[in-house]
């Protein structure tokens, strides 16, 4: 997070933090999908 904000010119990380929050959230729900949908089509396959 700190190159992010330092790239974005934020003084403070919190500062990025506090903008993007939102986005960091849905891609960690994305990547949650996509782990659940690979883990249940292993097991219909098995």
């Amino acid at each position: 997070m700190k190159t992010v904000s330092a790239v974005l010119g934020h003084s403070q990380t919190s500062t990025t933090l506090n903008i993007y929050a939102h986005a960091v959230a849905e891609v960690n729900a994305k990547a949650v999908d996509v782990v659940e949908d690979i883990y249940t089509r292993k097991r219909k396959e098995a």
